[in-house]
């Protein structure tokens, strides 16, 4: 009897990690693959607070530039990889310069999706406030 309990206990537990490996995977697989004529994909979609990586596979020296304000997203830049991740939501375009002989200019975006920072709206007070602390009526 104790057997067959544990045995559907483990089976309960096992279930419950399989149901967030695919969120797991889905994150980690958050990347632009980099080639010498093409971006794999040219729009990739992450929550906000997510990172993106671009893969670099070209081959080539690359130069990734991020169009728009530079306050919605921070760069981190390591050998055959840069990491962005994005602090606002909306779509983030940027462009990719590849050396490949001549300059060739891959264009791409990142939709990032959900609540962030440039979105929070300040706390209304309906009360009194006293300092920092809001007191209601």
């Amino acid at each position: 009897m104790v057997t067959r309990w544990l045995g559907y206990v483990v089976l309960a537990t096992m279930l419950v990690i399989l149901a967030f490996v695919p969120s797991a995977l889905a994150a980690a697989s958050a990347e632009v693959v980099i080639h010498s004529e093409a971006l794999v994909p040219a729009v990739l979609e992450i929550a906000v607070e997510d990172s993106a990586t671009f893969v670099n596979h070209s081959g080539r020296r690359v130069h990734v530039d991020f169009l728009g304000r530079s306050g919605e997203h921070h760069l981190v830049h390591v050998p055959g990889k840069i990491r962005a991740s994005f602090h606002a939501p909306g779509r983030h375009p940027f462009v990719v310069h590849v050396e490949n002989g001549r300059v060739v200019e891959l264009r791409g975006a990142v939709v990032v999706i959900g609540e962030g920072r440039a979105r929070i709206e300040p706390m209304v007070c309906s009360g009194t406030r006293f300092e920092e602390i809001c007191v209601a009526p």
